[in-house]
């Protein structure tokens, strides 16, 4: 009796043996094979997320460059004939011959806001801070004018973009603006441009990074230029600033947490404006196919475990 104990024992040990080694060898290639497809399929989406999210944000950039290249242009009109023997005769205070010049320019401007959309109101300030404007003619303090004041210390070429603000008609805008030099007595003028903000909501919202996410754009300095006014959440923009060493590049992406939430932060710097725009997503929301393919892979697994216990 004993000894058919014995006899059955020691066989049950071989099997069990044989068995975990035919599941080792079978199992073990199947895991490690699920393991690095699963690895390379994260990396391979981790990259198509960063390639997707840079391009909507090259798309926004290449929009608003183009955009601010076209208003550049119109910045040409401070080199005219009629704005530049305006400012002559406003310099030597004739009043009088300056009538018909200030009458020509307005219409200009005017003609100008009609053709360019989003463009609400083009000025020309004289040093004496008498103002031309799309809304008519009337006194400028230039004195306590920061933008004015901040053209002053430009070359002739250079391009200064204002952050948003709101004009004498309580909308939103941003001035991109250059100096004018007369070339006489050394007296200087500048010309502004004022864009409505809603040129950038058109933009920014006709792009989508999945369900949640969305693009905002901070100057510099970290000052918000846009951010989408049917947001709550008013303090994502500070992810930029509050991360010294991503703030300073002109591009790249990282992984933030606001409110237990990972965020995936992509970024570019525009060579026009100098603006960062920023996209920002929920991780979860970008990565949702990785649990599937953890489920895939677990199923698999499983799948496979159980064939070849059956099959040993």
């Amino acid at each position: 009796m004993f000894n058919n104990l014995g006899q059955k024992i020691n066989f049950y040990s071989i099997k069990s043996k044989l068995t975990v080694c035919f599941l080792l060898l079978s199992i073990l290639p199947i895991s490690i094979f699920a393991f690095f497809s699963y690895q390379y399929y994260i990396q391979s989406l981790h990259r198509n997320i960063n390639l997707y999210t840079n391009e909507v944000i090259e798309r926004i950039d290449k929009n608003i460059e183009t955009y601010i290249s076209d208003i550049e242009n119109v910045l040409e009109l401070r080199n005219d004939y009629y704005m530049l023997q305006y400012l002559k005769l406003n310099e030597a205070g004739d009043i009088d011959g300056n009538r018909k010049y200030t009458m020509r320019i307005w219409e200009t401007f005017n003609s100008f806001k009609k053709i360019k959309t989003s463009l609400e109101d083009i000025r020309l300030i004289s040093h004496t801070g008498k103002t031309i404007s799309c809304y008519g003619i009337y006194g400028t303090d230039t004195d306590k004018d920061f933008f004015y004041n901040q053209l002053l210390n430009e070359s002739n070429d250079e391009v200064s973009i204002e952050p948003p603000w709101l004009n004498m008609l309580g909308k939103k805008v941003f001035s991109i603006g250059k100096v004018i030099n007369t070339g006489t007595l050394g007296g200087l003028g500048a010309m502004y441009i004022d864009i409505n903000i809603e040129f950038l909501d058109r933009i920014c919202n006709d792009v989508k990074l999945g369900e949640k996410g969305y693009v905002y754009l901070i100057d510099e300095n970290g000052q918000v230029i846009y951010f989408p006014s049917n947001l709550e959440d008013k303090e994502y923009p500070e992810v930029m600033v509050s991360n010294p060493e991503s703030f300073r590049a002109q591009n790249g992406s990282f992984v933030t947490r606001l409110k237990d939430v990972n965020y995936i932060v992509t970024y570019k710097t525009s060579t026009i404006t100098g603006w960062k725009i920023v996209g920002i997503a929920p991780e979860a929301e970008m990565t949702k196919d990785i649990k599937r393919v953890n489920q895939i892979s677990l199923a698999v697994i499983i799948i496979s475990i159980f064939i070849v216990s059956l099959l040993t």
